[in-house]
């Protein structure tokens, strides 16, 4: 099992990023901003975190899930919340 925590740095995720380890990685950035953006992180997939209960069931809790927004404020916090709150 992953070990839970709720901050990862840039340099730690850019050593898991391509290799088995990797967890699954969640953009929530809203969509204007999303679409807006000229940067992305590898293999992150996007979703509007006003529906992000409708793939928690995706989510393979023993692997890790990271999920980030523009700033690392209120819309990944949400997204985490909700989650963590499903289990």
């Amino acid at each position: 099992m992953v070990k839970m925590t709720h901050r990862i740095s840039s340099d730690e995720l850019n050593e898991l990023i391509g290799t088995p380890k990797c967890p699954l990685i969640l953009d929530v950035r809203r969509e204007a901003v999303f679409a807006d953006a000229k940067t992305r992180i590898a293999g992150a997939y996007w979703h509007d975190v006003a529906s992000i209960e409708a793939i928690a069931h995706l989510i393979d809790v023993d692997f890790g899930t990271i999920v980030y927004c523009a700033h690392g404020h209120n819309v990944s916090a949400l997204a985490a919340t909700r989650l963590r709150e499903i289990g």
